[in-house]
């Protein structure tokens, strides 16, 4: 069993009566008090390195997990997936959408491309992940001519993506 220096630490070869380091006199029961105070020392600094690993990867989860904007988490790097899945009619001033998402997301604007139009009213701003369907109400507008195909601007908080939704104009009487 190898004896540690009383007096400095160093690890001397069993039987040594003095330390190779720095000449203090060794005994069998202090270097056995030694060893198992740096055995104790040793099996705690093990605890304290898994203590920090631990720590590390706890940082890590809570990084990669962080609350982005409007409490939605941040997607990173990923691209989110953004479909429109309805036809797309304004009847009446309204539009009904069925827009499937693959993360959370909110509808920051919505208008009407040449001659813009802006939204007054948009059913469900805040979007789910998998398929919301969402009605927005740009008002009675004759300038808008039934039948002719016109380009409705969706802006959400993903990335700044702006999703262009070709539709067709209908009046009911």
């Amino acid at each position: 069993m190898p004896i540690l220096c009383p007096n400095c630490g160093y690890t001397n070869p069993d039987g040594a009566k003095f330390c190779m380091n720095c000449g203090s006199s060794l005994t069998q029961q202090i270097s056995t008090t030694r060893v198992i105070v740096k055995t104790f020392k040793t099996k705690n600094a093990d605890l304290d390195s898994i203590r920090n690993q631990i720590s590390d990867i706890m940082d890590q989860i809570e990084k990669d997990t962080q609350k982005g904007e409007f409490g939605f988490p941040k997607i990173g790097d990923k691209k989110p997936s953004i479909r429109i899945v309805s036809k797309n009619a304004i009847e009446n001033g309204y539009l009904k959408l069925e827009i499937q998402l693959s993360s959370p997301a909110s509808i920051t604007s919505a208008y009407i491309k040449n001659p813009y139009i802006s939204a007054t009213y948009i059913s469900e701003s805040t979007l789910n992940s998998g398929n919301n369907e969402i009605t927005i109400y740009f008002g009675d507008r004759s300038s808008l001519v039934s039948g002719e195909r016109y380009t409705v601007m969706l802006g959400l908080n993903l990335n700044g993506a702006n999703i262009e939704v070709p539709v067709m104009v209908r009046y009911q009487s």
